[in-house]
């Protein structure tokens, strides 16, 4: 079993909760998260979230994001090199970390999207957290929507399909173990857990070890 230290068992604790797994921590996929009720009940401010697959083949998958914020100014619209995702619980749970970081002011930076990088980087440097996340500029790229309007959220990603000329898809891969491999040694996760671990569990884990995050980065 993966060893904890007293903070990731602190912070398993809350992400195991029976209260906030009942409260929708768990995601339906391929659907919009809706996180008002969970943020709401740690009173922390809610919002709607969606994370997909997208490929981008047209033009520089950058370009894309900036004109969907252009449109979608209260939106956040990350882009993740999907290699770096396991699956759509991963890229939600470590939202759900930043979001409450935000509101209860220990944030590192000032934008939701850009944190989400340094948490799931699990470093306290954005250039990094870009060099090690950052997708290339066509093909397939993770992307995630959060806006406290659920209606701005959907568009986000329609108009990200509608810029990159594809239709989103599940966030749902084959994690083969080199893909896992790599995944786990990012988060610093002993590798010889993986066959003891389901990708539910591993979600989890990886999510965890964002939260430590801001007790490594104090």
């Amino acid at each position: 079993m993966i060893e904890t230290s007293p903070i990731d068992k602190i912070v398993r604790s809350v992400l195991h909760h029976p209260r906030v797994e009942a409260l929708g921590l768990t995601v339906i996929k391929g659907v919009l998260l809706n996180l008002n009720q969970l943020l709401r009940e740690q009173r922390i401010a809610g919002g709607w979230a969606a994370a997909a697959i997208v490929t981008v083949t047209s033009r520089d998958c950058f370009e894309i994001v900036q004109r969907v914020r252009d449109e979608m100014r209260s939106a956040y619209v990350p882009v993740i090199d999907p290699a770096r995702v396991l699956n759509e619980d991963h890229v939600i749970l470590s939202l759900q970390n930043v979001v409450s970081a935000h509101q209860h002011g220990y944030n590192k930076m000032n934008r939701v999207d850009s944190e989400l990088l340094l948490v799931m980087a699990g470093v306290n440097n954005f250039e990094v957290a870009v060099k090690a996340l950052a997708p290339k500029d066509k093909g397939d790229v993770v992307l995630v929507a959060f806006s406290a309007n659920k209606d701005e959220a959907l568009e986000s990603v329609r108009l990200f399909e509608k810029y990159a000329d594809s239709r989103a898809r599940e966030l749902a891969f084959s994690n083969s173990g080199p893909r896992l491999s790599t995944l786990v040694e990012m988060y610093g996760i002993p590798k010889d857990s993986l066959a003891e671990l389901s990708e539910e569990e591993l979600a989890k884990a990886l999510a965890e070890r964002g939260a430590i995050f801001y007790a490594k980065y104090r």
